[in-house]
């Protein structure tokens, strides 16, 4: 005969079989549950993760890096090659030769080749199917490779640094850019001719020629006739019989900052400029009582705090 005290234990390790139907729907239930919680909270980190990876700048990533060539190294504290950062091609030390190696990033914005100062322009002829909108350049471009830039129809801005020897007659070859808009000579020597030619690309309406030397009066006047947005002649050894040749121009922003040659005569001529909103003569030969009646004169506001700011700045 079966001891019921066993019976009764058996029956408490075994649940009855409604009560186990009941718990596994109540887990089914429950997974459940937690499977769409779970998927929701995933699709959110995942959204979240998307946002923020779309937030992030792009990394710098090598398109080219001459690992095998003898050239490979280090260029100005930089690894030689062709990065790209985002719409910029950075180039760090390569010859003309090598500028075929851009060709493997298509249509950058801009081609920055200021770390490559061995160029002669030849290697330009590489960038043409590039269609680049700015170019950037700290080496001695030749004027007959000039040629080169004007087939790249998409140039909006210019900008070339410490150039020596060119001689302006590459200039001319710019003027069938439609879209050229801005052009930088900073450091650079510039000539008369130079001015001339620059003054025939009617697009151009932005020209900053910062601690540029080599011009005179007759260069000047060249830009006379030009409308423009922008001149800059900070630091260009400016005096008042170069810059009467300005009298009349059309020029919105005008700045001639660091010319301690220009004196209060040259006030009466840049009253006869047309168009203007704002002037920059700090560290100029213009005194601060020839500075206000000019801001009178325009109608502008003689901001003597921002123009002690900038003398504190350039001391530093």
């Amino acid at each position: 005969m079966q001891n019921p005290e066993v019976n009764k234990a058996v029956e408490f390790s075994r649940p009855p079989s409604h009560i186990v139907r009941n718990s596994l729907a109540l887990l089914a239930v429950s997974s459940a549950i937690f499977g769409i919680g779970a998927a929701i909270i995933f699709k959110q980190l995942e959204a979240t993760a998307l946002l923020t990876r779309n937030r992030l700048p792009p990394a710098k990533v090598v398109v080219w890096s001459p690992a095998e060539d003898k050239t490979f190294g280090f260029y100005m504290g930089e690894e030689r090659g062709v990065f790209l950062d985002g719409k910029t091609l950075k180039v760090n030390g390569l010859t003309d030769d090598q500028l075929t190696r851009c060709a493997k990033y298509p249509e950058p914005k801009t081609i920055d080749l200021l770390n490559c100062e061995s160029l002669t322009g030849s290697g330009l002829k590489h960038l043409i199917s590039r269609s680049p909108e700015t170019l950037k350049f700290r080496s001695e471009i030749q004027d007959k490779y000039f040629k080169y830039m004007a087939q790249m129809p998409e140039l909006e801005n210019i900008d070339f640094r410490d150039l020596k020897q060119a001689d302006g007659s590459g200039f001319l070859a710019l003027t069938e850019l439609k879209k050229l808009k801005y052009l930088t000579l900073d450091g650079c020597q510039v000539s008369d001719t130079m001015l001339k030619n620059i003054s025939k690309i009617d697009s151009v309406k932005v020209i900053r020629l910062t601690n540029s030397k080599g011009f005179g009066a007759k260069g000047l006047s060249h830009l006379q006739t030009r409308p423009l947005t922008y001149l800059n002649l900070n630091g260009t050894d400016l005096d008042d019989d170069k810059l009467k040749e300005l009298a009349g121009l059309s020029v919105s922003e005008f700045s001639i900052t660091d010319n301690p040659e220009i004196s209060n005569k040259s006030a009466e001529v840049i009253k006869t400029f047309k168009n203007i909103g704002s002037i920059s003569f700090a560290n100029s030969g213009i005194d601060t009582t020839q500075r206000m009646k000019l801001a009178a004169h325009f109608g502008l506001r003689y901001d003597l705090k921002k123009e002690m700011a900038i003398k504190k700045q350039q001391k530093q």
